[in-house]
């Protein structure tokens, strides 16, 4: 790939060179030059356009625009990063949905990318709108939740879990009601905290919850 930046950059010395040995014309030089700035600035906004695409291509699932694994992970460090300077608890969420993999392998794609599209919108809809979702697996979702406490948390469990079990997932003539099984990890500080330890202890935990399905544990 061309490096259109140093190009102009080079065409921009080379005119100037060029002045002084031949005594080009100053008013023609000058709006050269301004033309070739122009042309740069553009050149550096296309790279910060291309760039942003790049960044948001691989924190996203391409499946259910909902983010992935790498943007989950950037959500956490965020998050992580504002309860070291403001004290804000952070809470790793994650939610899994036995049912969708027990039926996973009967379905044709695009079925199942509607499946995961309408649970994933149910757990957004039991959310704040700065609690951002994401899907790690066909029957994982995770969020990171900011400045809530436990008792809050298990709510916001509760409210979840309320949600999926109300709405039945319709497969051809069957009608699958949901049973999520919810952990969160709520942490207090953030000291020596990596982020993607911290998104695999909380995904250990729904498969540690009593028989309502839900845990909080808080550290």
């Amino acid at each position: 790939m061309r490096d259109t930046g140093t190009e102009h950059e080079a065409d921009l010395i080379d005119l100037t060179t060029a002045r002084a040995a031949d005594g080009e014309d100053f008013d023609g030089l000058r709006q050269r030059m301004l033309e070739l700035e122009a042309e740069l600035e553009q050149a550096k906004a296309d790279v910060g356009r291309l760039q942003l695409q790049v960044d948001l291509f691989t924190s996203t699932d391409p499946v259910t625009g909902f983010v992935n694994r790498s943007g989950t992970v950037d959500a956490i460090q965020s998050a992580l990063d504002r309860l070291d300077r403001m004290s804000e608890p952070v809470t790793v969420l994650a939610i899994t949905v036995p049912e969708l993999a027990a039926v996973r392998d009967q379905l044709d794609d695009i079925t199942l990318i509607d499946t995961l599209r309408h649970v994933g919108a149910l757990i957004a809809g039991g959310l704040r709108r700065v609690d951002r979702v994401g899907r790690l697996e066909n029957d994982t979702f995770v969020s990171v939740l900011s400045n809530l406490g436990p008792d809050a948390v298990d709510v916001v469990l509760g409210r979840l879990e309320a949600a999926l079990v109300a709405q039945p997932v319709e497969l051809g003539d069957d009608r699958i009601t949901l049973r999520p099984r919810l952990g969160a990890l709520v942490l207090r500080g953030a000291a020596g905290t990596d982020a993607d330890l911290l998104l695999e202890e909380a995904l250990s935990l729904p498969a540690l919850a009593d028989d309502d399905g839900r845990l909080v544990v808080t550290r």
